[in-house]
């Protein structure tokens, strides 16, 4: 297993973060213990490749998420900076989305407040770790100025229904 600064702990294919005395489970690994008929008839579809498939797309997300947190901390991402890396490409075509919409509307209309930080829920019993944490700098479609949102950064081409349930969880 492998603990981070967030003491986030890392066994097998769990997450848990250390609270106090004891654990608490990931919103994204009680959102795992799920298997729908969708991830049933990928792994069915994908045989004996799931596994790999699963670590390439793992390895994708990661290096998506190291870009994007360097974009948002700094203001500027280098392509150039990554080229070395085994999945660069993958990355960057995912990065691309994220940086016209941090550039058009996070930077100029939001106030970050936090990036990449762990957020408790004493009550139900789980943690997680946001992405990005704004107060809006002004009045929008969407939101009022003055109003807290949390962002959760995805690499896949559509929003899953998980997705959703993930930043509900987050929210609360």
């Amino acid at each position: 297993f492998e603990i981070t600064d967030e003491k986030r702990i890392r066994m097998f294919d769990e997450s848990w973060y250390t609270y106090k005395d004891g654990l608490l489970p990931s919103v994204t690994f009680i959102q795992s213990c799920d298997a729908g008929y969708g991830l049933i008839a990928w792994i069915k579809e994908h045989g004996i490749y799931a596994d790999k498939i699963r670590d390439i797309k793992g390895e994708i997300g990661t290096l998506f998420h190291e870009m994007i947190e360097i974009l948002v901390k700094s203001g500027w991402l280098d392509y150039n900076d990554f080229v070395n890396e085994e999945h660069f490409l993958s990355a960057w075509r995912r990065v691309n989305n994220v940086m016209n919409f941090y550039k058009t509307v996070i930077k100029n209309k939001h106030e970050i407040t936090g990036v990449e930080f762990t957020i408790i829920n004493e009550k139900e019993g789980y943690a997680g770790t946001v992405d990005l944490k704004t107060i809006a700098k002004t009045d929008e479609k969407h939101w009022k100025k003055g109003t807290t949102h949390i962002w959760d950064w995805k690499s896949s081409p559509s929003v899953q229904s998980h997705h959703k349930s993930q930043v509900a969880a987050y929210a609360v």
